[in-house]
This record gives C-alpha cells, sequence and structure tokens, in this order.
C-alpha cells in the first residue's frame, strides 16, 4: 500500500480540487504530504495551515526525498519538470484517479458518478451517512458547507464517499462496493468522440 503512514507523497498540482482534497486525507491519516503548485491562494494557505510543506512552481529539486510517490493533476502535463525527474529517478508517479483507485481498494467505497451533481451529491450522502451515525471518509471535488475549503477527511467510518469522474475514463480505476450514476450528457469530447463510446464507458 503506498499511502501507509509516514510514506512520502508529493502532489503536484496541489492547489486544485481533487489533489488539495486528496491532501487534506492523506495527511490526516498520516502520510508525509508535501505539494507545489504554480499559484498560492485560499486552498494553498489552508493546506500550509495543516502542516504541509507547498514549494511555489515545478523544480525538480522539489523532490527532495528518496522513497515514497508523486500523485500528479490531470492538468499537469507529462513534461512537467517534477514529473519527468520522478520518473528519471525511479519513482512511482501516480495521476490523480490512480490514487483515488488505490484508496478505494482500502475501504468499502461509495462512487457518485455522472455529468452533473457528482459534488453535491457525494455531499449530501456524506451527511446523510452522518444522520444515520456514521462518520465516513470522503474525497470530493469540493468541500462540505461549514468544513473549511478542502474536501477530503478520514473519518472514523468503515466506508469512504468519493466522486467518480469519467474524464480519461478515470472512474474505471475505482473499486467501489456501490455506485450510483446521476445522468449522461454528452461531455469530454476529447474523451468521446461520439454517443456509444460514452454510453460503453
Amino acid at each position: 500500500m503506498r499511502f501507509q503512514q509516514g510514506v512520502r507523497v508529493h502532489l503536484v498540482g496541489i492547489s486544485g480540487a481533487g489533489l488539495s482534497s486528496l491532501a487534506s486525507y492523506l495527511k490526516e491519516g498520516g502520510a508525509q504530504v508535501t505539494g507545489s503548485d504554480l499559484r498560492r491562494g485560499d486552498v494553498w494557505n489552508t493546506l500550509e495551515g495543516m502542516g504541509i510543506p507547498l514549494r511555489l512552481g515545478h523544480d525538480p529539486s522539489h523532490l527532495d526525498f528518496r522513497d515514497g510517490c508523486v500523485v500528479a493533476s490531470a492538468a499537469v502535463p507529462r513534461e512537467n519538470p517534477e514529473v519527468r525527474e520522478a520518473r528519471k529517478r525511479g519513482l512511482e508517479v501516480l495521476k490523480f484517479s490512480e490514487a483515488l483507485g488505490e484508496l478505494s481498494g482500502t475501504r468499502p467505497t461509495l462512487a457518485v458518478a455522472g455529468t452533473h451533481g457528482k459534488t453535491s451529491t457525494s455531499g449530501m450522502l456524506v451527511c446523510a451517512l452522518r444522520g444515520g451515525g456514521q462518520d465516513p471518509g470522503y474525497i470530493l471535488g469540493g468541500s462540505l458547507a461549514g468544513e473549511g475549503l478542502l474536501g477530503g477527511r478520514v473519518g472514523d467510518g468503515r466506508n469512504l464517499v468519493v466522486e467518480a469522474c469519467e474524464y480519461d475514463r478515470s472512474f474505471h480505476r475505482l473499486r467501489p462496493a456501490a455506485c450510483a450514476i446521476l445522468n449522461v450528457e454528452a461531455d469530454h469530447f476529447d474523451c468521446y468522440p461520439d454517443w456509444t463510446s460514452l454510453e460503453e464507458s
């Protein structure tokens, strides 16, 4: 398991919605989380406030460790200097969707898919489980009302709630115990050139 307590995980593009939620989740779970991004902002400040060391810009020198892995946002190109350096040094490089897929295999995962409404519905599912006396973990593409800017938390319950994003067929990497498809519309034409390919996915 790549993300056990004490393991170094460097997130490239850490201020994005998905990676910032992952950072929060991993930090709470005991991983040694670091990250980089191109600009500061409210999410950056929140992550720093959690004790996560951050580096501005993308530079090979930011990979100041020998063991661990690198997780890159979907928005980060393959030629990113930190990603290139990680591969050169033999460090494992994962997409965000691959990291989420691995975490979904560690506890019963409830996944919410659909063209629209994934974040709000996933958030409502977390609240419903809490209302039933559970404390699920979650990794969302947005934050829950009243809980700050980050959409990731380990929780003390057995379940994990995640968004199942269809971009780049990311949701194929998940291992959910149960899932919901809210709706399906033509979207992400760079991945799904026609309705048949979307339906098959």
